[in-house]
């Protein structure tokens, strides 16, 4: 797993693979929408949209060569799960979203 260093770029692990260039094109393409969707559900405490959104992220990230975006997804997605009902606050998740989201943004091609 690359390390992650504040500030740098990500790169995915599978950029030099000439297959998956355009496959993680697309993936980096669709995570400002990713993005989107997981802070509005934050704000809106929408604890399912939250864990649902980091469960997708979690489930793709290794597969496009970004395991650090996926174990950042992860955390998110296991602090929902371990929350005590849905209607829960999400204080204690918020730090994670914004790691992730932190994380997502320092993706570069």
């Amino acid at each position: 797993m690359q390390p992650s260093t504040p500030g740098q770029p990500l790169r995915s692990q599978l950029a030099n693979d000439p297959d998956m260039q355009e496959l993680i094109g697309l993936f980096i393409e669709e995570l400002p929408e990713r993005l989107r969707a997981i802070e509005c559900a934050l704000a809106e405490r929408r604890a399912d949209d939250v864990k649902r959104v980091a469960h997708q992220l979690r489930g793709a990230c290794g597969g496009y060569g970004f395991p650090v975006l996926g174990v950042a997804a992860g955390k998110v997605e296991d602090a929902v799960r371990a929350m005590p009902s849905p209607e829960a606050n999400l204080a204690d998740v918020k730090a994670g979203v914004e790691e992730l989201v932190d994380l997502c943004r320092r993706v570069v091609r």
